[in-house]
């Protein structure tokens, strides 16, 4: 079964302090500069697509955030999110395997519409990032669990959803989501494989904006809420 390797949930802490730490520290200038910040918590129904000798996929929850700052209708953020609940997945008659993730990364955000703090619009978005994952393999015949710990590991994504405002600068967000990366090999138990998911995702955001155009987004909120 090979090595059994194991973190403390201190080390996990300690690492993605860091990560946080250096993701901030990179759009730092974005956020200072910005006329226009955003800031958004979200969940999602995520589908496995994983290329490996999986007999299923499965659906599986997760939540997170973004933070993001910059232009009018360009933005530049982090992304943070955990699962929720694990996918469960066979393989054949020797076991499960559920697997747990936390991803942490950089991403770009634009929303198509003129005054995209305050109205409907099409947001586009794409990132890169760090996942850092965690197996729990159950065996078929004995039920014993033994737990591992993959390698931190990168990863791509793009997303396309809608925004829909229902307060003052306040917006509900959908959005399809494809997440890609390569899980690496656990030696002498698992080989590298693509670990592409699929997330629809449902969040709350909330718009600051600064600047030469706040004032002109003061006289349409006047004129939305008065």
């Amino acid at each position: 079964m090979g090595v059994l390797l194991r973190k403390s949930r201190s080390f996990h802490q300690k690492v993605h302090l860091g990560l946080m730490a250096l993701v901030f520290v990179l759009t730092l200038p974005a956020t200072i500069t910005a006329q226009h910040l955003v800031i958004e918590g979200f969940s999602g129904i995520n589908t496995t697509k994983y290329d490996f000798a999986y007999t299923n996929n499965d659906r599986y929850l997760n939540f997170g955030g973004r933070i993001a700052g910059g232009f009018h209708k360009l933005q530049i953020g982090i992304e943070y999110f955990q699962d929720l609940t694990s996918p469960t997945l066979t393989l054949d008659a020797f076991g499960e395997d559920a697997i747990s993730t936390q991803f942490m990364g950089l991403f770009f955000r634009s929303k198509l519409c003129r005054y995209p703090a305050a109205r409907f619009g099409l947001v586009v978005r794409g990132g890169v990032g760090i996942y850092d994952s965690e197996l729990t393999f159950t065996e078929a015949n004995s039920g014993q669990q033994f737990t591992y710990t993959y390698d931190r590991y990168y990863g791509a994504n793009g997303g396309v959803g809608f925004s829909f405002p229902f307060g003052k600068y306040a917006m509900i967000e959908t959005s399809y989501n494809v997440y890609y990366s390569k899980r690496p090999e656990i030696s002498n138990l698992r080989q590298a494989y693509k670990a592409t998911f699929h997330s629809i995702q449902v969040g709350l955001s909330y718009n600051f904006v600064f600047g030469a155009i706040k004032d002109k987004y003061e006289s349409i909120i006047k004129k939305k809420y008065k």
